[in-house]
């Protein structure tokens, strides 16, 4: 685990999610990721998330945000111009 703040609040873990060796031409890979309001994890769940995101790289880049403040999840897309 890296502290980038000894005095930080909260805890954010991250896995690519990236098929190892079996990436091909036009696949997508993302990653996922978890927010806690908290120094340590251990014997925390998924119920005590404060916020969590998987982000799709590929022909269409996405991330999927839960924002447990506001109770919503939302899609934000990276839409690029081709001249």
């Amino acid at each position: 685990m890296n502290v980038l703040n000894e005095e930080g609040s909260f805890v954010v873990s991250f896995d690519p999610i990236d098929g190892n060796n079996v990436l091909d031409a036009n696949m997508s890979i993302a990653s996922i990721f978890g927010i806690w309001k908290t120094r340590d994890i251990n014997g925390s769940s998924g119920r005590d998330l404060v916020g969590a995101a998987c982000a799709v790289y590929g022909s269409r880049t996405s991330i999927i945000l839960f924002n447990s403040q506001n109770q919503k999840v939302e899609e934000l897309t990276l839409l690029t111009m081709m001249n």
